[in-house]
């Protein structure tokens, strides 16, 4: 019994499974094999020629069915049944004659004399025979195998079996589905038989689909069969695995998987899929190992054939396309090798031989023919190979032509490399590549060799060396002409382009170094200094070769040349003699240098401030004398006053600025009798206006920055507590409660305002620039004495306008400076003398521009500044509750002033406004009892600043009801409201903008509450017998009930008591009819008693 799990000891059973088959190794039915086999093979374990050329060879075929017939001999001699061993037509005889005995013995020995029941028990005595010997196998396997081992091993490759398999079945009498189960039995050990040996073959696989061509076997029976073998040898894996190791095993199953991937690829594809999936889940293999697996077995094999083809110098391409087939190598697998196979080949004739004799090169054409390398990979293969060796002859020979001019060698070294050529079968077509190359490598040593002789100064060979740099390319297309004259234009062009990027391979800070000390040498050769035609095309030439850009070359070309100009200056201003010789001497040279215009005029000037800062080393201030000779040296020179004029500008600035800071002294301030002394100097020194304006300037700002640091300095100081006092900080830094002023700005020391000296400095020296617009008016005037007649008079009208050059602007921080100006209007305002006040305005307009700001960013701090005193004042003036004539004058001044906005005023004014008014409603609901007094003075200040209480303070609808209601209670109890005035009513309700239905029961609720509790306090003045209080209280509530005449339905007090109350009011009548509306009165009193 078989157990796969626990300790895992199967015993295996024998027979014709695969554990037989493949675990026999070392029987001797296999040692023959093996001998016989490796006979047939090479040392690769490849195919022979004669199987290559003629198919399976015999012995092959021999070994197979010798081995096949003598194992199934084994097998018969194992089974001791003697019934097994009898002809199928004998064991047919033997079954007829058991089925017949058994039929009469039942017959014979039934007990009853009933005919019908002996011939019932025959009949089932007979059929029990026949149904025991149905168990037993009629056929005899042994022979029917032995039968088609030998009609296989006779199979030639042509047809099929179904005349010999159809004489088998007759023969021994066995049907078509037992033949199948035979052939079926017979490739199992056909597979058993291949997978004994680890190797993989070729013939192995041919064998197998021979196999299934020849029996014409069904894909579907192909992958039953191998499915079962799997599943047999899955457990011979496994046990393998646990007692020898993985290794066999391995190597087995993965020969079973590659015999069965490639049987299951003359499948279509879905039955390749399908039979491959079913194989890798007995095993549980992964697919890509599968494949990866199977891939490269397929490949060894087809090297190791390819090997064996060219070893047997057997050159047949269709066979080998054949096993290909066979082996399923993929298209891109097959150029792969074939082309590694191909250039391995070329590799070790070029190692051994150097060159390629006849006998090799026909070698190499069967290998092509026989790989079906293509004309264009194999062209490519020998450029890759051959290539090389070819452009080490060409620079070989074009170091040789480099050396020498002697033009008579070039046609026997051109012969030379067009033998080599040949010789090393290089294509025509990459000859042009390859001489460029080798032109390249070349002109790399050459730059190389340039290098080291610049490093170690030998300037000498240098030049030599750049010599043969130049004629690489001449010589180089002579020598190519003369081997492939029809590429001459081709190669030009690939040399131009190859000598062009020549210097990419080399830092650039030594090749611009190269190119300075070849033209510094080259400048000297005779005749010296000067640009012939020759020496300009070499240094272009060499340009172009170390890939120098034309920035770089004309960079190069300047520092070489200048220090050569200059000298010659320098020699001809030392020397004093400032003629005309000189002067054409220099103008000679600077045309034989091709100097540029700009570039010689640089130099000039150069030297002419050089002189310039001699003269003035020893003294400051130039002499009539110096001035006649720094003429003399620019005309010299060939220089314009505007060339040296910004030398005299840059050279005189400190001396000049020196003057002005001294003119200035302490206070900034210029005296008037300096500015004809400070013009004088500017002449002296060859100052232009606008320099010596600029220099001013720069004066003026320095002094600037000194006032204006003063100032911030002074403003700090005052802005620093003097004092513990508390102050508190959400309050703006300058408003203080309880200072001297009307506004309660803190007022500034402007006696020593630094601002104020700032403009002060500016305008008294005249930096600012006065900028006079002209506008034109026209003016219609009716002329007298002639009716319907007018004449237009044009005049016009200029504005002055100031400009400011000078800013403190970028000097200091935009914080600060923002500070300081508002500090400046704020001590406008706050100024406590009108002197003062108005010498702080009228600088006002002024300080801004002088300070930098910006007319938006002035406008800013104004509309900031007026939105404090706007907000201040009115604080003070609505406290009154109104705003008077003098007040709104004092407003609009404020705003004409700081130009603020009129509609940005008009808010303010409104707001403060609504802030009384929303402060008089919070004193209202603030105490506990609403004073109907404070609730009327707060509604007429509301009414007289035109504030709604609804849509502009947003006072809720119950403050404004219950505001509503103490008011009209107040009104109707003083008498204010009667029936005959109620406009006050409709006024109220107005100004509390109450609906009228809200306002009606709100008037209702206030009658009826107040009837009532005037009804309750007379009832009970009636019981105390206080008739006085009565009458009172009645009196009150008939001046409600007047208003609005209503019943009470008060439950308060009885009929008789209500009765009593009409009785004393009528009593009192005398009393009550000062107005003769008594009568009136006492029906009003019984509707609203309801008596």
């Amino acid at each position: 019994k078989n157990t796969y799990f626990g300790a895992f000891i199967p015993s295996l059973p024998l027979g014709t499974k695969p554990s037989k088959l493949i675990n026999n190794n070392r029987s001797s039915i296999q040692t023959c094999r093996i001998k016989k086999i490796n006979r047939l093979l090479n040392q690769s374990n490849v195919l022979s020629v004669t199987f290559m050329s003629n198919g399976l060879s015999n012995d092959f075929k021999g070994v197979i069915s010798t081995t096949l017939l003598q194992e199934l001999e084994k097998e018969q001699e194992k089974v001791k049944n003697p019934f097994e061993s009898l002809s199928p037509l004998n064991k047919r005889i033997i079954s007829i004659l058991i089925v017949v005995s058994s039929a009469l013995s039942g017959w014979v020995l039934t007990p009853s004399r009933s005919k019908w029941i002996s011939l019932g028990v025959s009949f089932l005595a007979g059929s029990l025979s026949f149904l025991a010997l149905k168990k037993f196998n009629t056929t005899n396997s042994f022979n029917v195998q032995e039968k088609l081992i030998k009609v296989f091993s006779s199979y030639s490759g042509d047809g099929n079996s179904e005349n010999e398999l159809s004489i088998i079945r007759k023969e021994f009498n066995i049907s078509s589905n037992e033949m199948r189960t035979e052939i079926m039995k017979l490739y199992k050990k056909l597979l058993g038989f291949f997978l004994r040996e680890a190797n993989v073959n070729l013939e192995e696989i041919e064998e197998l689909i021979k196999f299934r061509s020849f029996f014409n076997v069904s894909p579907q029976d192909i992958g039953e069969c191998h499915y079962e073998f799997a599943q047999d040898l899955y457990k011979d894996y496994i046990v393998t695995m646990e007692r020898k190791g993985s290794e066999e095993s391995n190597t087995t199953v993965n020969k079973f998987f590659f015999l069965s991937d490639r049987l299951f690829a003359l499948d279509t594809k879905k039955g390749y899929q399908y039979e491959s999936s079913r194989l890798r889940k007995v095993f549980i293999f992964p697919q890509e190992i599968i494949e990866k697996t199977c891939k490269e077995l397929s490949l060894n094999i087809y090297e190791k054939i390819i090997i064996s083809f060219l070893e047997q110098k057997f050159f047949q391409n269709e066979k080998l396309l054949e096993i290909q087939k066979t082996l399923g190598v993929e298209k891109d697998e097959e150029e792969r090798i074939h082309l590694n196979f191909y250039k391995n080949k070329i590799q070790e004739i070029l190692k051994t031989e150097k060159i390629f004799s006849s006998e090799e090169k026909e070698i190499v054409s069967n290998i092509q023919s026989l790989l079906n390398i293509s004309e264009k990979n194999s062209k490519q293969i020998f450029s890759d190979l051959t290539g090389p060796l070819f452009c080490s002859e060409v620079i070989s020979v074009l170091e040789k032509i480099s050396s020498t001019d002697e033009e008579g060698s070039y046609q026997s070294l051109a012969n030379n490399l067009l033998d080599r050529k040949n010789s090393l079968l290089l294509p025509s077509e990459v000859l042009v590549e390859v001489f460029t190359q080798g032109v390249k490598k070349t002109g790399k040593d050459f730059v190389t060799q340039i290098l080291n002789s610049l490093r170690f100064q030998k300037n000498g060979e240098l030049v030599l060396q750049v010599e043969k740099l130049l004629n690489l390319s001449e010589k180089s297309k002579k020598i190519f002409d003369l081997i492939d004259s029809e590429n001459q234009n081709k190669f030009s062009v690939a040399i131009s382009e190859t000598l062009g990027n020549l210097g990419e391979q080399f830092p650039p800070k030594d090749l611009n170094q190269l190119y300075k000390t070849y033209l510094e040498t080259i400048l000297m050769e005779q005749p010296s200094f000067e640009v012939t035609p020759e020496k300009e095309k070499k240094w272009n030439d060499l340009s172009k070769i170390l890939s120098l850009s034309k920035k770089e070359t004309s960079e190069n070309y300047r520092l070489v040349t200048t220090p050569v100009f200059q000298k010659k200056i320098k020699e001809s201003l030392l020397t004093g003699k400032l003629d005309q010789k000189q002067k054409d001497e220099i103008e000679n040279l600077e045309i034989s240098l091709k100097l540029e215009k700009n570039t010689c005029s640089i130099i000039k000037t150069s030297a002419y401030r050089e002189c310039l800062e001699e003269i003035m080393e020893n003294q400051k201030i130039l002499k009539s004398e110096d001035l006649l000779k720094l003429n003399e040296i620019r005309i010299f020179l060939s220089l314009k006053w505007e060339n040296v004029q910004s030398i005299h500008d840059i050279t005189s600035e400190p001396i000049f600025k020196k003057s002005v800071l001294e003119a200035m002294g302490a206070t900034g301030i210029i005296p008037s009798n300096y500015w004809e002394g400070l013009e004088k100097l500017r002449k002296r020194l060859l100052l232009t206006e606008q320099k010596a304006k600029e220099i001013f300037y720069q004066c003026v700002k320095e002094k600037l920055k000194i006032i204006f640091e003063k100032a911030v300095t002074d403003n700090k100081k005052r802005n620093t507590p003097q004092n513990s006092e508390s102050k508190d900080s959400g309050d703006d830094p300058s408003v203080k409660q309880g200072a001297g002023t009307a506004l309660g700005i803190e007022a500034g020391d402007s006696s020593g305002n630094q601002l104020f000296n700032l403009i002060d400095l500016y305008f008294r020296n005249k930096i600012f620039i006065e900028n006079e617009q002209v506008f034109p008016e026209n003016k219609m005037s009716v002329l007298k004495g002639l009716s319907g007649r007018s004449e237009i008079l044009i005049s016009s009208r200029s504005k002055l306008d100031f400009s400011y050059p000078v800013t403190l602007r970028g000097q200091f921080e935009e914080k600060t400076i923002t500070e300081m100006y508002r500090q400046y209007l704020v001590d406008c305002f706050s100024a406590k003398l009108q002197s003062e006040k108005r010498r702080l305005f009228n600088n006002l307009d002024k300080l801004g521009p002088i300070l930098g700001l910006s007319p938006i960013q002035i406008n800013s701090i104004h509309s900031g500044v007026g939105v404090v005193i706007y907000q201040k004042y009115l604080s003070q003036a609505l406290s009154k509750g109104f705003l008077d004539q003098s007040d709104n004058a004092f407003l609009s001044n404020i705003q004409a002033t700081l130009s603020m906005d009129s509609g940005k005023c008009s808010e303010i004014v409104r707001e403060g406004k609504r802030s009384v008014v929303n402060f008089r409603v919070e004193q209202i609901f603030a105490s506990p009892n609403v004073n109907p007094d404070r609730v009327s003075e707060m509604r007429k200040l509301a009414i007289q600043f035109g504030i709604d209480l609804k849509e502009d303070l947003g006072v809720s609808q119950e403050q404004r009801s219950k505001m509503f209601r103490v008011e009209i209670d107040s009104g109707i109890e003083k008498g204010k409201i009667t029936n005959e005035s109620q406009e006050l009513i409709q006024e109220i309700q107005t100004s509390f903008g109450l609906d009228d239905s809200v306002s009606k029961k709100i008037l209702l609720d206030c009658i009826t509450t107040r009837c009532e509790g005037h009804l309750v306090n007379a009832i009970a003045s009636l019981r105390r017998k206080v008739d006085k209080e009565v009458i009172n209280e009645m009196e009150k509530m008939l001046s409600f009930g007047n208003l609005l005449p209503i019943k009470i339905q008060s439950s308060i007090g009885s009929n008789s008591e209500k009765t009593q109350l009409l009785d004393l009011f009528q009593s009192y009548s005398s009393e009550l009819n000062t107005s003769g509306k008594f009568k009136e009165k006492l029906e009003l009193l019984k509707l609203m008693l309801d008596l």
